[in-house]
Formats: structure tokens, sequence, C-alpha cells
């Protein structure tokens, strides 16, 4: 597409006929480094990168109908690495309290993770990781690494309990990158809720390593609770 646009160009530039919608001589037929310009300036106003490559980036669909479709909502916002409406995605999975009768989101994390950061640190870590934090970490892990995330969910070593109102999932989790680094890997009990609009979220995250997976030489692949301390 690409060749073929800029050969149909630059042979009407050198038969000196007009090109355009206005019928005037573009840009496109001066000299080189002008039809270089003129070249990237039409590539952004179409919505291309200057190799013609497409920008436009669909939003995350998102579903919390059921526990494990939030589960999917929050990977498809991490995909997103908040570059259009992922943030939003990503909160929208998480319990949030406007009352004494709503529960809001909080995440407990490993012993050991939270005795380690505090070693490393010198700090201690937040008494309580609730909704607020949590949002916040959304936007510090996306941007840890420059390239593609993709986060998989896999059932966890016992058995889901799942009543009309709440729900509890045991899950394994994995976030690679493009080229294929763990930069978060482990495992979480996770306590749904069904809120008032049928939405399913997360009150509650037990965070906790996966040492059958888990490759202890590498220091990427950490906990998604030590991911979180280290947000802070």
């Amino acid at each position: 597409m690409q060749g073929s646009l800029q050969e149909a160009t630059l042979d009407a530039c050198s038969m000196g006929q007009p090109v355009g919608r206005v019928g005037l001589i573009s840009p496109l037929c001066g000299p080189k480094p002008l039809r270089w310009a003129a070249w990237i300036a039409l590539a952004f106003q179409l919505g291309c990168s200057p190799d013609l490559e497409p920008t436009f980036r669909p939003q995350p669909t998102t579903d919390y109908s059921d526990p494990d479709r939030t589960l999917e909502t929050m990977a498809r916002a991490i995909a997103d690495k908040g570059r259009t409406s992922g943030g939003q995605a990503y909160a929208g999975a998480l319990a949030e309290s406007t009352s004494a009768a709503t529960p809001g989101f909080h995440q407990f994390f490993w012993p050991e993770d939270q005795i380690r950061w505090e070693s490393i640190s010198g700090r201690p870590a937040p008494a309580d990781w609730n909704n607020a934090l949590e949002r916040n970490f959304y936007t510090r892990f996306v941007a840890l690494r420059g390239e593609g995330y993709q986060m998989t969910w896999s059932p966890g070593r016992q058995s889901d309990d799942v009543s009309p109102t709440l729900a509890t999932l045991y899950r394994q989790y994995v976030v690679t990158t493009q080229s294929g680094d763990s930069i978060a890997i482990g495992q979480a009990d996770l306590y749904f809720y069904k809120s008032a609009s049928g939405n399913w979220l997360i009150r509650r995250w037990d965070d906790r390593p996966d040492f059958d997976r888990t490759n202890p030489t590498d220091p990427e692949q950490q906990t998604l609770g030590l991911r979180r301390l280290g947000s802070q």
C-alpha cells in the first residue's frame, strides 16, 4: 500500500500533474527533503506513524458480569498499558467503598515479601493497600518496561467457591513482556462480591509467591505484591 501510493504520487509529480484534493501541485512533488516531510505530515493526518503503520488502538473491552470475566478485563487493561482506557478498565474491577454497606478493595502481602521489601527499602509497608494505592500501582507498573505486556490467569491448586453474591477464586498469574521476560509471577486468593449493578468486583486480594513456577535466580520474577511495594 505504501509503495504503490508513493510511486503513483511520484509518477504524477514527474509528469507535472496536480496531486491532492485541491488540484494543486503537492509538497510531495518538491525537493526530496520536503517530500519526506510532507509524507510524514500526511501519515500523521491519516492516524498513522511515518511508516504508515496504524497508531489507532481500540479500547479494552470491559466485562465484569462474572468473576473470571472480571479477571479477563484486568488482563486486557494490563495489555493496554494505559494507552487508552486501560486504567479505567483496571479500576473498574476493584471494589470501592462508597458507604458502610459496600466493601472496598484491600490487598494483603505475603509476609516474606513484605519483610524483604522493608529490609531493602528501610521503610514500612503501607498498613492498608487500598483502592487508591492499587490504581496508582497500575500506572507505575505498566510504565515499568517500554515493551508490550501480556497477563494470563490460570486455575490455582484449590477449588473455587462461588455463591450467588460472593465468590473466592484461587488463581496463578504471570505477566510477560513482548520479549518474553516474566516480570510478575505468583498466586492470588481473590475474594469477589456482586455489586448492586451486577458487577463482580474484587474486594480482597491475598498475594503470595508461586514457588513451583518462579526462577529464584531471576530477580525480575517478582510477585505482584513485591511489584506493588516497589511502586511506592
